[in-house]
């Protein structure tokens, strides 16, 4: 139902939205990006599109990593990206580099099915992020729309809260 809503975003909406989280999000990442990799992601199935913002990060001499997906259930490897690298699609649609040059992402921008207010999320359902996180305990931002938020989700002895959750109006943080 969540992935529902956010696929029948209006391109207006859509547009308005993620330029929206863009901006916060920048304002977040560190000032000059470079010797700093970002483990990011392309937008599937309706996700915020970060595309011009990871476009920027590389640019101004950022690293960027995509995720992929193992064959057996475990955490992520990130792949060096950068807009002339071709991609390729695994078995869910997830675009990842080819070739594949692995990287170690100092900072996550992670996709988001869902939250709630203590900044745990929901995801597709495979684990792969919280095994990722389990290993890598990188800063890691949640990123979604504020209709994603689920006030009686109740978050698994292993779901690990992230640092802070970004949407299109608000960024949810720690409590100081």
């Amino acid at each position: 139902m969540l992935v529902d809503r956010r696929v029948v975003l209006d391109d207006e909406a859509r547009e308005a939205a993620d330029q929206a989280i863009a901006t916060a999000l920048a304002a977040r990442l560190p000032q000059d990006p470079r010797g700093c990799c970002l483990g990011a992601y392309l937008s599937i199935r309706g996700e915020p599109n970060l595309r011009g913002l990871l476009t920027q990060w590389v640019a101004r001499g950022g690293v960027v990593g995509l995720p992929r997906v193992p064959e057996e259930p475990g955490p992520l490897d990130f792949g060096r990206w950068t807009p002339s690298i071709p991609l390729v699609f695994d078995r869910f649609g997830v675009s990842y580099p080819h070739p594949f040059e692995l990287v170690i992402p100092d900072l996550l921008l992670v996709p988001c099915v869902g939250f709630n207010a203590g900044r745990f999320r929901l995801g597709y359902g495979g684990g792969y992020y919280d095994r990722t996180l389990a290993r890598h305990p990188a800063r890691a931002i949640g990123i979604a729309y504020d209709d994603a938020e689920i006030e009686d989700f109740r978050a698994a002895a292993h779901d690990i809260a992230l640092a802070e959750i970004v949407t299109e109006t608000r960024v949810l943080r720690a409590p100081a």
